[in-house]
């Protein structure tokens, strides 16, 4: 019971503020015209799977601009689709501006219902979402924005917290700095 208790408020320490809920969000293409609130940028920021983003028909690449009004740190992405339409998205990837240039903070396949990405903390103000590869037009219904401080993503001068709860806990890591092998830590 403690367990879930703790789980409980872990998750609602992390997911209580979206940092994009108050963003303005604009698209490389609208479906029926950038006046089209139908299909809007701004649907993303509900989270919602029943209002979601469209591009015009058609289109070969995909990009979605963020601007959170203020720099902020963070280190974890909430992307959904409108699973109700289908699984679209084969590969994306997620650009923020650091020092006035463009940087990859993380690359992806598929979202589908909900897909949560950890990464190292960044400062930034503006995101950009790509979707570089698509079954069928990409349709996004939500992008959350939010600060793990419990995750070892946080920062790579974070400390890990120095307890658990009685329990040992394993963590599984794979990444490219390890040719994509996983290893376990304890």
């Amino acid at each position: 019971m403690q367990v879930l208790q703790e789980f409980t408020e872990i998750r609602r320490t992390i997911f209580s503020h979206n940092f994009a809920a108050n963003a303005t969000g604009t698209a490389s293409s609208v479906r029926g015209g950038l006046e089209n609130l139908q299909f809007a940028p701004s649907n993303t920021l509900r989270d919602s799977i029943y209002s979601y983003w469209a591009p015009q028909e058609g289109q070969t690449s995909w990009e979605m601009l963020f601007d959170l009004g203020r720099s902020t740190s963070f280190n974890l992405l909430q992307l959904q689709e409108p699973i109700q339409m289908g699984q679209r998205v084969i590969e994306f990837h997620v650009d923020v501006l650091l020092g006035g240039l463009w940087q990859t903070i993380l690359e992806g396949t598929t979202i589908g219902y909900k897909r949560l990405l950890r990464f190292p903390a960044v400062d930034a103000r503006y995101l950009k979402l790509y979707v570089d590869s698509a079954r069928a037009d990409p349709l996004i219904a939500f992008v959350g924005v939010f600060m793990d401080p419990f995750s070892d993503a946080y920062g790579l001068d974070h400390e890990k917290p120095s307890h658990t709860n009685s329990s040992e806990v394993i963590m599984l890591r794979r990444g490219h700095a390890a040719g994509n092998r996983s290893t376990a830590t304890m």
